[in-house]
C-alpha cells in the first residue's frame, strides 16, 4: 500500500513540475514579445496611423464650436521658439484663410452646467481618426464639424478651468449626434 501512495505522489509531483515548467516557459515568451506589436494592439506598421489609445478618452461628447484663427494663434510646436511661423496646413484652413485652432467639446450640450466641457487645441501633430463600419480610418481636420460625436485624448498639461483647456493628441469621430 505504501508503494501505491509513493507512485501516486511521484506522478502528482511530475504533473506539478510539468505544469510549473509550462507556466514558466509561457511567462518567458510573453515578456520576450514586445508589447508594441500588433499581437497586443500596439504600433503595427500596417495600422500605425489608425491605432486608438488604450487609455480612456479624456472627454467624449459633441463638437459645439470650431475655433478658427491665424496659424500663429496655434500653440507653438516643440522646437526653436525663434523659428518663423508657417502659414499653416492648407487642409485645415477655413474659406477666409484662417486655420482651425481649437474645438469646443461638450459632454451634454443641452445641460446648463456641470457636464464636462473642453476646449481642445489643435496642433499639426494631432491624429484625427474616424470610426466607420469597416473599422478605424484616418481623417483630417476637414472631417470635423459641429454636431459630431467625438472622443478626445489630451497631450500635456490641462488648464483646470471650466471648460478645461488642453492640447489634443487624438480625436476619434464616432458619429453624428
Amino acid at each position: 500500500m505504501f508503494a501505491q501512495h509513493a507512485r501516486r505522489d511521484h506522478r502528482l509531483g511530475l504533473l506539478v513540475a510539468a505544469g510549473l515548467t509550462l507556466l514558466a516557459v509561457a511567462a518567458a515568451m510573453f515578456w520576450m514579445v514586445p508589447r508594441t506589436t500588433s499581437l497586443f494592439g500596439g504600433n503595427d506598421p500596417a495600422n500605425a496611423g489608425t491605432s486608438v489609445p488604450t487609455a480612456a478618452p479624456d472627454i467624449t461628447g459633441e463638437i459645439t464650436d470650431l475655433v478658427y484663427g491665424t496659424a500663429s494663434a496655434r500653440q507653438p510646436d516643440a522646437g526653436d521658439p525663434d523659428k518663423p511661423v508657417s502659414s499653416g496646413d492648407a487642409s485645415d484652413q477655413a474659406p477666409g484663410g484662417n486655420t482651425l485652432v481649437a474645438l469646443r467639446i461638450e459632454e451634454d450640450p443641452a445641460g446648463q452646467s456641470g457636464s464636462a466641457k473642453a476646449q481642445v487645441n489643435i496642433r499639426a501633430q494631432i491624429r484625427i481618426l474616424k470610426q466607420e463600419a469597416g473599422g478605424i480610418t484616418v481623417g483630417s481636420s476637414k472631417d470635423l464639424r459641429q454636431g459630431l460625436r467625438v472622443r478626445a485624448w489630451f497631450d500635456g498639461p490641462v488648464a483646470e478651468s471650466y471648460p478645461v483647456q488642453a492640447t489634443g493628441s487624438v480625436i476619434l469621430i464616432i458619429g453624428p449626434k
